[in-house]
């Protein structure tokens, strides 16, 4: 059962999450509900991992990076969900780091697309 759902969701990661953001945009259009910004930023990381994950597939590059920074935002939006408490400038610092750190690896990966894609 396993072996289907992860056939089924290969070439489509990130189309579901991209699909995941256009709902949670529409909520509260159409609820009047806010959706909490954790959730947001939770859901990026994850289709900013899985965007990785088809480079890797393509490539071969395996670099940390990009994998850290998405470790980092879900870990620290998780943990301020539950109640730790860190200040706005460290928050700020966390994040901005992630960025970096994303960047960096992805644009690492797609440089070693080039020879693939010759």
């Amino acid at each position: 059962m396993f072996e289907k759902i992860k056939e089924f969701l290969n070439g489509k990661k990130a189309y579901l999450i991209a699909l995941l953001f256009a709902v949670l945009v529409l909520i509260p259009v159409l609820t009047g509900e806010i959706v909490p910004e954790k959730v947001f930023a939770v859901a990026g990381a994850i289709g900013f991992g899985f965007i990785r994950l088809a480079i890797q597939k393509l490539s071969g590059n395996k670099g940390w990076r990009s994998y850290a920074a998405v470790v980092v935002v879900v870990g620290i939006t998780v943990s301020t969900s539950v109640g730790l408490v860190i200040s706005p400038q460290i928050l700020e610092m966390i994040y901005g780091g992630s960025v970096v750190l994303g960047i960096v690896g992805a644009r690492k990966a797609v440089g070693d697309l080039v020879p693939y894609m010759k």
